[in-house]
């Protein structure tokens, strides 16, 4: 027809094609995505972690109380592995001598833990080799899950910074160390894991925590105390993630670290505490008492031992 154009069709194939190949694009990104996000990984680390760290009663500076010396009885619970995928559970035995100095606080102890770790299946198509080349071997870990006991010992101590305020005390700064010496099912399980069976295998018995705290404790009666804590805790060694094929390059190394946040309440002689951990690949709630034991010394400015 006069005054009209005439288009060609295929003059949009191109346009077409490259919305065609857009949205498949798109499609396929998206499903990579949720792949990835759906992958799992095997991580087995020492159950310390986490639990490395029980609260500590040291007595207001206005007090006068120099030293004290307390037993402690402290359960947790909680997960560990990629995504929560195993479950622990440990009662742990302290005991702890706190000082008050001039400006600042100490305290020096010993702990005891015995425990369960839940080694859990994985479905037999968990392993991430087909999407990201860190695949771990289901089968080998299935033939060998169940209730793990472990159990463990060690010694701690703190240092802090101390300032009074009008209702109570703030523990400015303070740092604490911990080393644990680790036994039983659950270290015997991960010896003897071959490396390129999971995506990471601590081996080893010995763990050593550093770490740095805060905490702001209030007078709520005559003798009673009432404070909270928070505190970031890392271990002394990494962890390395390694591939399964067989090259013993490592994909990458963590340390494990957790932070924690404490509220704990003190009557008199009895502290009751409730802790929250959030740490890598693992964490837990925990809950304790702790008594003073016998008759404390008083002083001035200086504590005794």
């Amino acid at each position: 027809m006069a005054g009209q154009r005439s288009e060609d069709p295929g003059c949009h194939a191109p346009i077409t094609l490259y919305r065609y190949q857009m949205k498949q694009c798109v499609l396929y990104c998206l499903l990579l995505t949720v792949l990835a996000s759906c992958s799992q990984m095997a991580i087995y680390q020492s159950p310390v972690h986490t639990n490395s760290s029980t609260y500590k009663t040291i007595p207001l500076q206005n007090e006068g109380i120099a030293s004290a010396s307390y037993a402690g009885l402290h359960i947790s619970a909680g997960n560990a592995n990629h995504r929560g995928h195993d479950y622990t559970l440990n009662l742990s035995g302290t005991y702890h001598r706190s000082h008050n100095f001039e400006g600042f606080q100490a305290t020096y102890g010993a702990n005891f833990m015995l425990g369960n770790y839940r080694v859990r299946r994985f479905s037999p198509d968990s392993s991430t080799s087909r999407y990201d080349g860190l695949g771990f071997d289901p089968a080998f870990i299935n033939d060998h899950t169940g209730n793990k006991f472990f159990g463990a010992w060690g010694i701690n101590g703190s240092f802090n910074a101390v300032m009074k305020t009008d209702i109570g005390e703030w523990r400015i700064l303070g740092t604490e160390l911990s080393y644990t010496n680790e036994f039983g099912n659950y270290l015997n399980f991960r010896r003897k894991l071959p490396v390129y069976y999971a995506n990471s295998v601590d081996p080893h018995n010995q763990y050593f925590t550093y770490g740095f705290f805060t905490e702001l404790v209030n007078t709520v009666g005559d003798g009673n105390t009432m404070g909270f804590k928070l505190a970031w805790t890392n271990a002394a060694t990494k962890v390395t993630t390694l591939e399964r094929d067989g090259s013993g390059r490592p994909y990458h190394e963590f340390t494990p670290r957790f932070l924690s946040a404490t509220a704990q309440v003190t009557l008199h002689k009895m502290t009751m505490y409730g802790q929250a951990n959030f740490g890598s690949y693992a964490s837990s709630l925990q809950g304790g008492v702790l008594l003073r034991l016998g008759s404390t010394k008083k002083a001035g400015k200086a504590a005794g031992l």
